[in-house]
């Protein structure tokens, strides 16, 4: 083989992010093991240039790029050889679920806030696999998620051409025949990538082998086993190590390969015809025959308390949504019987206690049996719930107790479930055979049903939604299995929202008109804000906020620009459009990526210069960074001047003056734009200083760009201003329902509402 040999290998146990990136067995032997068989003179490379080995503390990000750039970009000549060799945590970040190999030194939290704190595969795939000028490359990693070193835009399949990538990539059957764009020069023989698994799946190490299951393989179909040498010159080829991997790795970490080799890239040599591999350190009983692994070392995930509570969710949000109350049985009842016939019980019984210690059933399940009533029921209840009370055991988190019934006192029944579901309301399960339905995240299920159901007399189509939300508060975190789910349930219910406009009117003693328009989420069957949306987007956190303010976005620029359409506006005569967005949404690429669609020039919804995003106040910001509040605010603001300059948009502060450091987040934002909050305008005091301080602010020379909107005005006496004294503070902006309702069409200000509200600026009574 021309040229020199060189060769990288990193191994990482340990990493400074111990809380999220585990501590690995056989990384750092791994790459030992991997380096000492190809710097073997004996059957590994023989003219050999440089090699690099970084370990543990020394495979630092600084430390891994610039090894890598130093000697694949700027040393390599066009004859050489090199092999790259990584071993330890791959995995995906972000909200773009970008792929990173773990350094030493890589921290989770900044990757959130900062994708390039980390060593991101496509970086070294871009930068350094591709633009190396040696003849032949080869990386091999072994970590989880190490198919995804490659781009999908930089893969196509000469097995299935007429598929998208996107949709294909990690399909079993692409796992290999991947082709790759060579760098322009006429030398490349090789470019080429052996991963231990595909995108999304894990890579593993087992004690029995002493190292990872893919480097194991690897390490013995270089050190000579008969399967993979080829056999007519003893030599190990990137192929035929290839084909060797394929058939010895378990089916659940299927191996691959992706890249071009147009001649034949020999890896080691010199194995006799019929030759025993060189021996590695493993357990000859761990070693599996036929290749495959035994079931019996196979790595499995630890159950979740939660896992058997999802089927139940599913089944109990099945039934009751297909259940129709009758003129004879109302839904608290035919709940019930459905709570009755999942737990296979006798009877289900909402007890309600009095302050005086009397009960009495709100509602009860039909009854399984004929030998007991429904006062024998509450009244034991109702013993049991004093007794309960009065030993405190309701008082310490408990969400129920569970008793055996001495045969004497209730015959038929053998168990009981108590369970306290609101301050007076107990829901008591009597006689049920079943222990599998009972427990904490139960009692939170069917507490979450009480509520949603309002009390069990109305059937949500939310009823799902809600018991997840449910579980979220109460435990903080929930698997991914229902998290899903969830997210699946969100986007349903967004696509069920209609898109309202509420004018903004520009106010002159002489001349008014509408100004602008602010673009408001309404419920498909009601003029009611979705406020379960809200609640949910909050309650899960970023993916759902980022959803539903991408969708908003998209929907509410679509229909203005339909309305505009409609009144025969061109995209110049276009007035401003208010959109409301989450601040954790602006500091992410997915909204980021949703505002240029809107605003591309050749289909755009709405020129940038003409939308405004309203922050709310009434949420914090933070910055994944850092954890200081003026630091945070000062990266914020460094990503509003970057939209303001790549989209020309404009920013407002909404709610101003009922959240989070209102004077310390206009001060530091000068945003063009601020939204007095409709509260401040109820309270006299607060209202009255609220506009002298926007006032003075707005005077001052930084400032005096900004326009103030006082919004929910509907000159109604409880307000604390009049429209004339908001005139008189200079405030010329004023949203609310004393201009027009809010609604799906947009229209023109006719003359008696002009003249009306001119007559309230100029504060003329009502004849």
């Amino acid at each position: 083989m021309n040229g020199k040999f060189h060769g990288i290998f990193i191994g990482v146990d340990e990493y400074m992010d111990s809380r999220n990136l585990r501590s690995l067995s056989f990384a750092q032997k791994d790459a030992q093991d991997m380096h000492r068989t190809l710097t073997d003179r004996r059957i590994g490379f023989s003219n050999i240039g440089e090699v690099k080995l970084l370990l543990g503390a020394q495979a630092t990000k600084h430390n891994i790029e610039g090894v890598l750039h130093t000697l694949l970009v700027k040393s390599v000549k066009w004859e050489d050889t090199v092999v790259v060799y990584y071993s330890g945590h791959g995995f995906l970040a972000g909200e773009e679920k970008t792929a990173y190999l773990g350094a030493y030194d890589t921290k989770i939290s900044d990757i959130a806030f900062n994708p390039n704190s980390g060593l991101r595969m496509s970086y070294i795939y871009q930068d350094i696999f591709q633009r190396s000028p040696a003849r032949n490359i080869l990386f091999i990693l072994d970590c989880c998620n190490s198919g995804a070193f490659i781009p999908p835009s930089q893969i196509k399949s000469s097995q299935i051409p007429d598929l998208e990538m996107e949709q294909v990539s990690s399909t079993k059957e692409l796992i290999d025949g991947r082709l790759l764009a060579f760098p322009e020069n006429d030398h490349t023989m090789a470019r080429a990538v052996l991963f231990s698994s595909p995108a999304g799946v894990d890579s593993r190490e087992l004690e029995q082998l002493q190292n990872g299951v893919f480097t194991y393989y690897l390490l013995k179909g270089l050190q000579g086993d008969i399967q993979a040498v080829e056999a007519e010159n003893g030599e190990v080829t990137i192929d035929s190590l290839n084909s060797y991997i394929k058939r010895k790795m378990p089916e659940k970490q299927p191996a691959g390969f992706a890249g071009k080799v147009i001649s034949r890239f020999v890896l080691t040599r010199n194995h006799s015809k019929g030759g025993k591999p060189v021996s590695i350190a493993v357990d000859s009983e761990a070693a599996e025959t036929e290749g495959r692994l035994p079931i019996s070392i196979m790595a499995s995930p630890l159950p979740s308390p939660f896992d058997p509570a999802f089927p139940f969710i599913k089944s109990i949000t099945n039934r009751l949504g297909a259940l129709k109350p009758g003129a004879e049985r109302d839904p608290g009842t035919l709940i019930l019987d459905t709570i009755r016939d999942l737990y296979d019980a006798k009877v289900v019984t909402l007890v309600h206690i009095e302050k005086d210690g009397k009960a009495f059933s709100r509602f009860t399940s039909q009854i399984v049996g004929k030998d007991y009533s429904e006062s024998d029921l509450v009244n034991m209840a109702a013993e049991r719930i004093a007794q309960g009370v009065k030993e405190k055991v309701f008082n310490a988190g408990n969400k129920g107790i569970f008793h055996n019934i001495p045969a004497h006192q209730v015959t038929k029944y053998e168990k009981v479930m108590i369970m306290p579901i609101d301050q007076d309301d107990y829901l008591i399960i009597f006689g049920t055979s079943m222990d599998m339905y009972i427990g904490e995240v139960y009692a939170c299920i069917l507490r979450s049903i009480y509520y949603s159901t309002r009390e069990f007399t109305y059937v949500s189509p939310e009823l799902e939604a809600s018991i997840l939300d449910e579980i979220k508060r109460t435990y903080g975190f929930v698997p991914f299995k229902l998290y899903d789910q969830r997210f699946k349930l969100f986007e349903k219910s967004l696509k069920n929202d209609k898109v309202f406009f509420e004018p903004i009117l520009f106010m002159d003693s002489q001349n008014l008109d509408i100004n602008g328009w602010e673009a408001l989420a309404r419920e498909d069957n009601s003029e009611h804000a979705p406020a379960h949306l809200f609640q949910a987007a909050e309650l899960w956190g970023d993916q759902f906020m980022i959803e539903l303010d991408s969708f908003f976005l998209h929907n509410a620029t679509e229909r203005y620009r339909e309305q505009l359409r409609k009144m025969g506006k061109r995209p110049n005569e276009f007035l401003p459009l208010s959109v409301n967005v989450y601040p954790a949404s602006l500091m992410r690429s997915a909204y980021r990526n949703a505002l240029a669609e809107v605003i591309t020039p050749s289909q755009h919804s709405i020129p940038g210069h003409k939308l405004i995003l309203e922050i709310s106040e009434k949420l914090p910001i933070s910055s994944d960074d850092t954890e200081n509040p003026v630091l945070a605010l000062r990266h914020f603001r460094e990503r509003l001047v970057g939209l303001t300059r790549d989209f020309q948009v404009n920013f407002a502060i909404d709610d101003f003056g009922s959240g989070y450091s209102s004077i310390s987040r206009f001060a530091s934002l000068k945003p063009k734009y601020v939204k007095i909050d409709r509260d401040i305008l109820l309270q006299k005091d607060i209202c009255d200083i609220t506009l002298q301080y926007i006032r003075q602010m707005t005077a001052i020379k930084e400032t005096s760009a900004t326009y103030v909107i006082v919004e929910g005005f509907d000159g109604s006496s409880d307000m604390a201003v009049t429209l004339q004294q908001i005139y008189e503070h200079d405030i010329r902006y004023v949203q609310g329902y004393i201009i027009g309702r809010a609604g799906p069409e947009l229209y023109d200000l006719d003359e008696s509402a002009a003249k009306r509200l001119i007559d309230m600026i100029m504060g003329y009574k009502p004849q």
